[in-house]
């Protein structure tokens, strides 16, 4: 229902409007928000761009990159949210071939190629990291140890 709104009333496209409503947890207010915001979709591709080239980067790349906006912990939840909705995709394409469930449809190239890349048991523990990464922040953890913990986890040796 939230995302038909966006479609209908806010012309948002499909694909987008299934991000924003997974973002907002199913709130209309809140996927409204996220839809009209012209902040969201940096922050979107952002986060994108670090989990799609998270294979070529370096832990001082990932620890710059969190730099860049001063460690601001809440945000960092917000892209750690934004990773488990990517690794979420990442593992539904793998165990089903469907891409009508993808929350990024439109990145469907590149989730397919890390579902090739990953193992199951590697992206249970993927989201896992990043549940803990989400509590390690919120416990008032340093933050570069919580992205050292997450970057070794996610880089771990695959399948």
């Amino acid at each position: 229902l939230v995302t038909e709104y966006l479609v209908n009333n806010l012309k948002v496209p499909e694909y987008e409007a299934k991000i924003d409503t997974s973002f907002a947890n199913g709130s209309i207010g809140v996927a409204k928000e996220i839809a009209l915001s012209e902040g969201f979709n940096e922050f979107k591709e952002s986060g994108l761009n670090i989990v799609k080239n998270i294979s070529k980067m370096n832990l001082s790349d990932l620890t710059d990159w969190a730099e860049t906006f001063d460690n601001n912990k809440e945000l960092l939840i917000q892209y750690f949210n934004l990773f488990q909705f990517w690794y979420r995709d990442v593992l539904l394409l793998k165990a089903t071939k469907d891409i009508e469930g993808l929350v990024f449809k439109d990145k469907y190239a590149i989730i397919r190629d890390q579902a090739n890349k990953y193992s199951y048991e590697q992206l249970n523990r993927i989201l896992e990291a990043l549940e803990k990464a989400k509590f390690r922040l919120k416990a008032n953890v340093n933050v570069n140890t919580v992205l050292e913990l997450l970057f070794l986890t996610i880089r771990e040796k695959r399948k």
